[in-house]
């Protein structure tokens, strides 16, 4: 195995920890490899979200199989803490207790549901970004591929810890119970069998990865440490730390019970991170902020969730001016909020989700700058109620896994319509249902336009003369292309389609009187049977009730009759195709005689509001 430990039987004391942790430095006469400087950075970007996502995958590479636990070691003895091997000079750590964290009621049903951060709340950004965005679900989304991808049981890792400083970026994995060493160094080796190369992002030449470069220092019986090699080194044999750094009143918050604690220095978290004292433009309005000593955030969660935000300055004057600045960030942060949750009502439609979301809005109005002395504060909470909190998520999940199906339904029925006008460029006329000679209809019109869709050797395998559920033509129901329907539907998965087309007359399916069997050119003449305009006219539509693909059935239109239901995928409303190939949302609440005006092709009137 290329994989190599450190024994830690012998070692330099490190600020009061037990004497088997050495305290790493690296001296000021050290420099860090390309390789190594980029990584630094991007583990301190990482951590200052939270809980981050490098820490996440090392933990569950760590454990592939499940915990495995020494049967013959003896009891366990107290978990060590970041208190313990994190350098008090370290410039930034983030440390969660992971096995709190899975077992909260809100952790398991995210987890259950299988539930992501939705689309209109991803990549959301505050004008604090440089001390990492304010997004609590964060951690629930690292957690979720641990059983689905790892098969290891976050509930039997107490604590992960991610901590850097100069020269080094480590991660510290501590278990509930004895590891198995040998597990450990297999699951390492297995990481370092998938490694290639890491090409830096700061123009450097790429740096190749050797297989023995992930050392794992077997701190305890319960916490081991996985870094890369160079950085291992730096912090074992390094200069010793400071035994009362600036980051000793965090790391001693972190070894009480607080599910979530980050501790940065930010001076040399600023020099790293953009290896200048200088603050990014976009942040300069703030930049009474970048005058904080250090930042520390302490995570709650248990019937609430709790958020202390502490920065600390150099004297009072520097304390106000940032509090003053920090209110101002709060209130882009509870705008830029307020702008996102209103995208993800409109889009998902789910009333309990957007009710938690209004929750989170009241929590983040309620967090106030509170100067005190050389120290800002920053306090919310949130209050959680498993009961309601499980219905929002669920509904929250249903509907955005409908949402998310329906996002390819507009392109899909523009591409439906481009190809009828391909076909009556063709053939003069826009495609119906094939007919015999009986004047019943065979095949429909979907079929029709499988040459201008891709699909024209589908196509090719149907026999023209034989109804769609005929032996040969259903055996074809399986070939359905996808731009019939959306992909992990149930009417996928069915061969039968939502997108068709009102059949009834004056409708722009209507029925020929006197059908010419086995002739493509039965349809409408385009664009002279659409006296109402081309974009005053629905072709298409998504409908309530999935059909199979190639049969000849619609939605029947019937000037004397109600409309039937339609809008079978999206939510609170319907997506629909124009004659001149332009996509519009219609909702629900459209009026009905509105909705029939459109359908029409010869009204001869202005075209009414659908509603928005």
């Amino acid at each position: 195995m290329n994989s190599f430990f450190v024994d830690t039987t012998a070692g330099r004391p490190h600020h009061g920890a037990i004497p088997v942790a050495p305290a790493g430095r690296v001296g000021p006469g050290v420099r860090l490899t390309s390789l190594e400087r980029t990584t630094m950075k991007r583990l301190l970007r990482i951590a200052s979200r939270c809980l981050p996502a490098a820490a996440v995958v090392l933990f569950l590479t760590a454990l592939p199989n499940g915990y495995a636990a020494d049967k013959s070691a003896p009891p366990p003895k107290a978990a060590a803490t970041p208190l313990d091997f994190v350098p008090s000079d370290a410039v930034v750590f983030v440390t969660v207790r992971i096995a709190d964290l899975s077992k909260h009621p809100l952790v398991q049903t995210w987890r259950e549901i299988g539930m992501k951060v939705p689309a209109p709340l991803q990549d959301f950004r505050s004008p604090l970004d440089f001390l990492g965005p304010l997004n609590f679900l964060a951690p629930l989304e690292h957690l979720q591929p641990i059983n689905s991808e790892w098969g290891a049981a976050p509930e039997e890792v107490e604590r992960l810890t991610e901590f850097s400083g100069k020269g080094f970026s480590l991660t510290a994995v501590t278990t509930l119970k004895p590891y198995d060493r040998k597990v450990v160094l297999a699951a390492i080796a297995k990481i370092e069998s998938r490694i290639v190369s890491i090409t830096p992002t700061d123009g450097h030449t790429p740096s190749v990865i050797s297989k023995d470069s992930l050392p794992v220092h077997f701190f305890d019986e319960r916490t081991f440490i996985v870094g890369f090699k160079n950085s291992m080194d730096n912090y074992l044999h390094g200069t010793p730390g400071k035994k009362e750094g600036p980051a000793l009143p965090a790391l001693r918050l972190a070894a009480e019970k607080h599910l979530v604690v980050v501790g940065m220095n930010w001076p040399a978290y600023a020099r790293i991170y953009w290896q200048a004292d200088k603050l990014p433009p976009s942040v300069k309005p703030y930049a009474p902020l970048s005058k904080a000593q250090f930042v520390t955030l302490v995570v709650d969660l248990n019937d609430q969730l709790k958020a202390n935000l502490r920065l600390t300055f150099a004297d009072e004057a520097d304390a106000k001016a940032a509090a003053a600045s920090l209110d101002s960030a709060l209130g882009v942060v509870r705008d830029q909020f307020a702008l996102k949750a209103a995208t993800f009502s409109k889009y998902v439609q789910s009333p309990k989700m957007t009710a938690l979301l209004d929750d989170v809005q009241t929590a983040l109005k309620a967090a106030k700058a509170d100067p005190k002395g050389a120290t800002v504060t920053v306090e919310t909470a949130l209050k959680i109620d498993p009961d309601a909190t499980k219905a929002a998520l669920t509904e929250g999940a249903s509907r955005m896994e409908k949402a998310a199906k329906s996002d390819t339904i507009p392109n899909d029925l523009k591409q439906l319509a481009l190809a009828s006008m391909s076909y009556a460029d063709a053939l003069g006329t826009l495609p119906t249902d094939l007919y015999d000679k009986s004047g019943k209809p065979l095949l429909s019109w979907r079929v029709l336009l499988l040459p201008y869709t891709e699909g024209g050797k589908l196509y090719g395998e149907f026999h023209l003369d034989e109804p769609w559920d005929s032996e040969h033509n259903k055996k074809l129901l399986a070939k359905m292309p996808e731009i019939f329907a959306p992909k992990d539907t149930e009417a996928y998965k069915n061969h039968e389609t939502f997108f068709q087309a009102f059949a009834g007359k004056g409708a722009m399916l209507e029925p020929p009187a006197n059908p010419k069997p086995g002739r493509f050119d039965n349809g409408l003449r385009y664009p002279f049977d659409i006296p109402d305009g081309l974009s005053n006219t629905i072709l298409f539509v998504e409908a309530k009730k999935a059909v199979p693909w190639s049969k000849p059935d619609d939605i029947p239109f019937d000037a004397g009759k109600l409309l039937p239901k339609v809008g079978g995928l999206s939510n609170g409303g319907f997506w629909a195709v124009m004659c001149d190939g332009s996509v519009r949302f219609i909702p629900l609440t459209a009026k009905e005689e509105a909705l029939r005006a459109w359908i029409k092709r010869n009204t001869g009137e202005a075209k009414p509001s659908l509603g928005k």
